[in-house]
């Protein structure tokens, strides 16, 4: 038992350092998706959290001894401070396939649905080329780097077992979902708008000749023209996305760095 003891007493702080860190892999972009097996993902956590044990010190590593009821309580926290970081980190490619949507039901493209296995969730042609389009940036930028350096600086304001719940980013996800959607919506309204415009003008069309059958020929143009407008602002669509992109991570940092433990006897 005497050759056993440190890794009895290791085990709580590495089961906490476990959670956090599955938190985060469980709901990081591209890895969270069902593409990625759950055997995957859970030794990609174990080795991310064996690594970020050997290098917190060993007063970070000691913490005191926990019962069942109040350790468990511990691990949830733990686990929510991941999900916040990756969650949070992730909204910009949601960000992105809502915009796909929008201008995909526009163009009438939301009738033939495929299956996103990154997102988990049905979504039109318009969507998946904006959506695999953020995971690009999102890479090139270094944003899975990102998000795994913001969990390892948040160790320095929250030690292992010092999260509570009251620490949840809840405006920071507010704040993030608006900008977001102001996002989304400007990446939408070029095809938007063009659309439009061919809807009023098909309008006039069907009034003054009723003979051209406008719904048959204004669906296949509506498709062109919108397909056409995504193509040319595409530049300016991954501009804006990574703008986005690096605003969002660099306000999860912020928020990560920023935290302190609260003070013995606080919630």
């Amino acid at each position: 038992m005497t050759t056993l003891a440190p890794i009895i007493e290791s085990l709580a702080p590495l089961t906490l350092i476990v959670a956090r860190m599955g938190g985060l892999v469980g709901s990081m972009p591209m890895v969270s998706g069902v593409a990625v097996p759950v055997r995957v993902r859970g030794m990609l956590t174990l080795a991310l959290s064996a690594i970020v044990f050997m290098a917190q010190p060993a007063s970070v590593v000691s913490m005191p001894e926990l019962d069942l009821l109040t350790f468990l309580p511990v691990v949830l926290t733990e686990t929510l401070l991941g999900v916040c970081i990756g969650m949070i980190g992730g909204l910009p490619l949601a960000m992105l396939q809502l915009a796909g949507h929008l201008l995909g039901y526009q163009m009438g493209l939301s009738i033939a649905q495929t299956f996103n296995p990154s997102m988990d969730s049905q979504g039109d042609v318009a969507g998946q080329i904006l959506f695999f389009l953020g995971i690009s940036l999102y890479v090139s930028l270094g944003g899975l780097d990102a998000l795994l350096l913001t969990l390892l600086q948040s160790y320095d304001g929250v030690p292992i077992g010092a999260f509570a719940i009251s620490q949840a980013p809840l405006g920071l996800l507010v704040g993030v979902v608006h900008s977001g959607f102001a996002v989304a919506v400007s990446v939408a309204a070029p095809v938007m708008g063009v659309v439009t415009l061919l809807m009023v003008a098909m309008g006039f069309i069907m009034k003054t000749m009723p003979q051209i059958n406008v719904l048959s020929v204004g669906f296949a143009i509506k498709m062109l023209a919108g397909l056409l407008m995504l193509a040319l602002t595409i530049f300016v669509v991954a501009e804006v996305a990574s703008e986005h992109i690096v605003d969002v991570v660099g306000r999860v940092g912020d928020w990560a760095t920023g935290l302190a433990a609260p003070a013995a006897g606080g919630p």
